[in-house]
């Protein structure tokens, strides 16, 4: 097994889930937030919706620092993904 392919390949999978989902997202969130500073409950809800994402891409970056990387049988422990994001409801 080629383990340096092995590990590129699965940088650019992360890569992939960053550029192709986290960074829409995060765009959209960035805009929610511009438009909900006369909303303190919506602001702080983006907030924290964004929070979860960059925790998310923080934890997808992290994993070739991980011990096993690259894991050669293919069972990558990606992190779980935050739910979509929503626009804020009042209760």
């Amino acid at each position: 097994m080629d383990l340096p392919m092995l590990a590129e390949s699965q940088r650019q999978e992360r890569d992939g889930k960053l550029m192709g989902v986290y960074s829409p997202t995060i765009e959209q969130l960035a805009r929610w937030i511009d438009s909900a500073e006369d909303n303190p409950a919506a602001f702080a809800d983006y907030k924290a919706q964004r929070t979860a994402w960059h925790a998310w891409a923080d934890a997808l970056c992290d994993l070739p620092n991980q011990p096993g990387f690259p894991w050669p049988d293919g069972d990558v422990p990606w992190p779980e993904q935050p739910p979509k994001p929503m626009r804020y409801k009042a209760p």
